[in-house]
């Protein structure tokens, strides 16, 4: 059991996430307790965990608010795109950034036509 379980509570009778809260006598540490998020009851240490298994286990948010995990979107590929400081002529410096090849100014987001890749030469 370890926070950001999901779990029954016996307390509030909810499915509830365990979270960790600090043991304080004063400004002394004592240690660390497991409580319920939604109530804040004590958890004992056996208490049941739904998931044993950390791979399979769900996302705590998805499983408080009851929706189903999406699955991640994949980014559009930016292969097309020539950002200066992906090019093989962008000189990185901590006060001043310069393209070699035309041997001004640069900002590291910027696109250049004459985009060369840093690695193998390649062009986009």
């Amino acid at each position: 059991m370890r926070a950001g379980d999901v779990f029954h509570c016996p307390e509030c009778k909810q499915e509830s996430i365990i979270k960790i809260r600090r043991k304080m006598d004063g400004f002394r540490y004592l240690g660390d307790e497991l409580v319920c998020m939604l109530c804040g009851a004590v958890l004992p240490e056996e208490a049941p965990s739904k998931t044993d298994d950390p791979e399979k286990a769900p996302n705590p948010l998805a499983a408080l608010l009851g929706v189903e995990e999406a699955e991640p979107e994949r980014l559009a590929d930016d292969s097309g795109r020539g950002f200066c400081r992906d090019c093989r002529h962008y000189i990185s410096h901590p006060f001043l950034s310069r393209c070699d090849l035309h041997s001004r100014s640069v900002n590291p987001m910027d696109d250049c036509p004459d985009f060369c890749g840093k690695k193998e030469g390649t062009t986009a």
